[in-house]
This record gives structure tokens, sequence and C-alpha cells, in this order.
């Protein structure tokens, strides 16, 4: 399996220089489901229809806004 890791040896400035969350997104992105377990797919599952459910129930409370 890849990973988002960049070793200290071997990395490059400009993968210093990306965010942490680009380069976890691109590593996500360039998975294919036939690279994750059985198990692993079904965490994504739970966790995307947990994420929806939450955004669901939320959408009719008042937006907090910091001042």
């Amino acid at each position: 399996m890849r990973t988002a890791a960049v070793s200290i040896e071997n990395a490059n400035d400009d993968a210093f220089l990306e965010p942490l969350a680009a380069r976890i997104a691109r590593a996500a992105v360039s998975l294919t489901p036939d690279e994750l377990s059985a198990q692993v797919t079904e965490k994504v599952k739970t966790c995307l229809f947990d994420f929806i459910g939450c955004a669901f129930e939320s959408a009719d409370l008042p937006k907090w806004v910091a001042a």
C-alpha cells in the first residue's frame, strides 16, 4: 500500500511546501478500491454515512459565527 509519507533523506523542497492535507488528499485519490482491504472499505463507508447524516441533521441549526 502506498503512503503519503516523505522521508527526510529523500525529501525535496516541494514536498515540504505542499500542505499535509493536500498530500493526504493526493494519496487518497491515487488509491483504487482493489488496493483497500474489506475492513478499510467498510470503515470508509461508515464514516461517510456518519458525515452525511450529521450534515443533514445540522442543516436547520443556526449558523455559529465567531466574532
